[in-house]
């Protein structure tokens, strides 16, 4: 278009793209793509949102990149999160700076900050656990609530809960 008009994309009254005014000075800088993707009436900014259901619960989170089918679906006014892959992130409401890629990584994860998961199912079942690593598949699967923890490989750690923990498995 040529105003300053936010454009709006529906398929079947159902709203399915949108692209937010880029201005610094008054847009909320946020573009979506996928039914129902991205909350239409939150006031969060500068939000990437791209597949089925993403973001749709997001109120006032702000700097959010989400691809993948529900991925990042219950957040609310979490932050500067990254989540490639279905279901990444969905129950996260309020964790900020957390790095998701992967199908179901981080997929409990509700308040947790600062977790870094890469490969399938990588903690995925943590829901306030904070600084954690994990690279491979299902590693730090269920650790819940544990902190600052780093799981290498496949199922590396998978059973762990506690805090502080190094494994490195093959």
């Amino acid at each position: 278009t040529t105003d300053n008009v936010d454009l709006v994309l529906k398929r079947n009254n159902v709203r399915a793209g949108f692209i937010g005014n880029p201005s610094t000075s008054g847009g909320n800088m946020n573009t979506s793509f996928g039914a129902n993707s991205l909350n239409p009436v939150g006031t969060g900014t500068r939000n990437a949102a791209f597949g089925t259901n993403v973001l749709t619960k997001n109120t006032s989170g702000i700097r959010n990149v989400s691809i993948g089918d529900q991925s990042m679906f219950l957040n609310t006014n979490g932050s500067n999160n990254i989540a490639i892959g279905v279901g990444t992130l969905y129950s996260n409401t309020s964790g900020g700076q957390n790095v998701g890629i992967g199908r179901n990584t981080l997929t409990s994860s509700t308040t947790g900050n600062n977790n870094t998961g890469l490969g399938f199912a990588t903690l995925r079942t943590n829901t306030t656990g904070a600084s954690n690593v994990a690279i491979g598949y299902q590693a730090g699967y269920n650790t819940t609530t544990g902190n600052n923890s780093i799981f290498i490989g496949c199922n590396a750690g998978f059973s762990e809960t506690a805090s502080n923990r190094l494994y490195i498995e093959s």
